[in-house]
């Protein structure tokens, strides 16, 4: 089953061997590849919404993996299976994420990894996980019509993570799109400065955060 882009950075993020849970699965594409590539002998795979995962649920049964991947209705962590050690999410804004995280906490707990595709404000979930002191492990980039970035992070006990890194990634530094993703961010935040007045209660921060952008492009110019 070919994938997204954007699915196939989470897809790339799993390890061999994982026990997968699939939160807000749409239609199970990633759940069957990850069991049909030998990724994972098993997935879970949910969704609130019962028209996807009636969708889901014939896909997974045309592909022939019942036996395998397990559909359920339910609400984001809500009775996650206890042997699942990875939970993908994606295609979801920050706030519904965050809400999941935080609303079923005890299930966000070590040695879960958990593998993020958040459609707004991944400098907001960076920041969740910042003052968790959770770990990020692994980062991507991904043009698909528009620039996706994806988390991984594990339960882990690590240092909070400096503002800047928060708001421009960990290990994103080194990424072929990283460059051409900082500029386009910066053309967004030079639109709205000129359209904003300097006395708005979010001028400063955009013209900070401008400024920032700046000098770590001049770094790719020398």
């Amino acid at each position: 089953m070919a994938l997204s882009k954007r699915l196939l950075a989470l897809y790339a993020m799993v390890k061999p061997g994982s026990i997968a849970a699939d939160i807000g699965c749409d239609h199970a594409q990633l759940a069957i590849s990850l069991v049909e590539n030998g990724i994972c002998d098993h997935v879970y795979a949910s969704d609130l919404r019962s028209s996807p995962l009636s969708i889901a649920k014939q896909a997974v049964k045309d592909a022939n993996l019942s036996e395998q991947i397990f559909c359920s209705q339910r609400d984001g962590l809500e009775d996650l299976a206890k042997d699942v050690d990875t939970v993908l999410i994606a295609g979801m804004g920050f706030d519904t994420i965050h809400h999941i995280l935080t609303t079923q906490d005890n299930e966000v707990r070590w040695p879960r990894r958990f593998i993020i595709q958040t459609n707004t404000h991944p400098e907001k979930l960076r920041q969740w996980i910042s003052q968790k002191h959770y770990t990020i492990d692994q980062e991507d980039l991904v043009w698909e019509d528009r620039f996706y970035e994806v988390i991984a992070f594990h339960c882990g006990d690590h240092e909070a993570y400096c503002e800047r890194e928060c708001r421009y990634g960990v290990f994103l530094v080194s990424h072929p799109l990283y460059e051409p993703y900082l500029r386009h961010r910066l053309d967004k935040i030079r639109i709205i400065l000129d359209h904003l007045p300097k006395q708005h209660e979010k001028y400063l921060t955009l013209h900070k955060q401008k400024m920032e952008l700046l000098e770590i492009l001049a770094d790719f110019e020398h």
